[in-house]
């Protein structure tokens, strides 16, 4: 069984969604692959995408999915 990410926001540090971010890519937020063999794994990619924010503040929101 693998996992991913899906990302479901664009989020500043005070909670603010950013939609004029959708279109952007979640690789460049994300260490490594997209795709991932424990959920472990996944769930950590997902918050240090979280803890890794833009310039701006914004960071992508991820859930970790089951395919």
């Amino acid at each position: 069984m693998s996992y991913t990410l899906k990302l479901v926001d664009w989020r500043d540090h005070q909670g603010a969604s950013h939609p004029e971010y959708q279109n952007r890519p979640l690789w460049q937020y994300v260490d490594g692959p997209l795709q991932y063999s424990t959920r472990t794994e996944a769930e950590k990619a997902a918050e240090y995408a979280w803890v890794e924010p833009d310039c701006n503040g914004v960071a992508p929101v991820c859930v970790v999915t089951e395919c």
